[in-house]
């Protein structure tokens, strides 16, 4: 009996342990133009992958179009949007890596990214 409450105040523990909120979003953005001078830039097209912890997490088709030039800080619409509360399964507590790769139609292609964080 001891063992059964034992493990169920572990069980609790470690579910209201986890249920901690994760509010952070990355945003990433491959792009061809001059965002200081123009309103909009030209999104490059291919596969974006994203690993966290160096482990494959999604893979997202980019295209090419327009994006806006937003605000004052330039900052340039998302071709990529990330919520880290999406990802909690392979987020870990303490320090955590997010690599995203580009693999563009044209391999020589050449380009400017943009990745923002938001909390």
């Amino acid at each position: 009996m001891r063992h059964a409450i034992l493990a169920f105040l572990v069980c609790l523990g470690s579910s209201l342990a986890s249920a901690a909120v994760i509010n952070v979003e990355f945003k990433f953005t491959p792009f061809v133009g001059d965002p200081q001078k123009n309103e909009q830039v030209t999104t490059v097209a291919g596969t974006a992958r994203l690993y966290i912890n160096n482990i494959f997490f999604a893979e997202q088709e980019v295209r090419k179009g327009t994006v806006p030039v937003l605000f004052e800080a330039r900052e340039i619409g998302p071709a990529v949007w990330l919520p880290v509360a999406s990802a909690r399964p392979a987020v870990s507590k303490g320090p955590n890596t997010l690599r995203i790769t580009l693999g563009p139609p044209e391999a020589q292609a050449s380009y400017a990214a943009q990745l923002r964080c938001a909390q």
